[in-house]
């Protein structure tokens, strides 16, 4: 099956454009390509469906991940930060019924500059006026980090182990204006529940 369409929508979510390349033998289902343009966002992905598993693998880039999750109702704190992830799962259900008891796989990922709003600094707002990459913004004429609100940062990057749901990480690192961070624990998708060290 070759799929194209124009301009899609599912539900309320407006989807852009939307390629895939399928081929089903009746025992297995392989998606050659999968390719979800919407300009400042592009998600491609291949991978299979067999004995009721599904795996998936590839690259979701965007220009601004914090109005992405936004547009399609999911809570974040990002905000201004373009994105680079690149995925390997699996879970055992349909492609279109993800099944996150069964989630696992890998998951590697970069964030450009931007910051996380609704994060009560402690005082850093302060330092920040005093840090190098504090300067750098000011004579680039960008005072964000001083009249908004927020945890501003050049770039966070890490990865993730996932196992029946719940999301595993050793080496999530933020490069923050105030503060570098260095980020291990877990967040079981399951129940919610979050379990992280963070250290400065």
């Amino acid at each position: 099956i070759e799929f194209e369409c124009g301009d899609c929508k599912v539900s309320q979510y407006q989807l852009g454009k939307v390629s895939a390349s399928l081929l089903g033998d009746g025992k297995r289902l392989v998606i050659s390509e999968l390719v979800v343009d919407k300009n400042d966002h592009i998600l491609r992905t291949h991978g299979q469906w067999q004995n009721g598993q599904t795996q998936l693998s590839g690259e979701l880039k965007s220009e601004d991940i914090g109005a992405l999750f936004n547009e399609f109702d999911l809570t974040t704190a990002i905000k201004d930060s373009n994105a680079t992830i690149n995925y390997n799962l699996a879970w055992q259900a349909a492609p279109y019924n993800l099944d996150v008891a069964s989630l696992s796989g890998n998951i590697d990922w970069r964030l450009g500059e931007g910051h996380l709003t609704e994060v009560s600094d402690g005082g850093a707002r302060v330092f920040s006026l005093l840090s190098l990459d504090s300067l750098v913004r000011k004579l680039k004429l960008d005072f964000r980090d001083v009249f908004s609100k927020g945890f501003f940062y050049n770039s966070m990057q890490g990865t993730m182990q996932l196992d029946k749901g719940i999301a595993y990480t050793q080496d999530t690192k933020m490069d923050g204006v105030p503060a570098d961070l260095t980020i291990k624990g877990y967040a079981n998708l399951n129940t919610l529940e979050i379990d992280y060290d963070l250290a400065v």
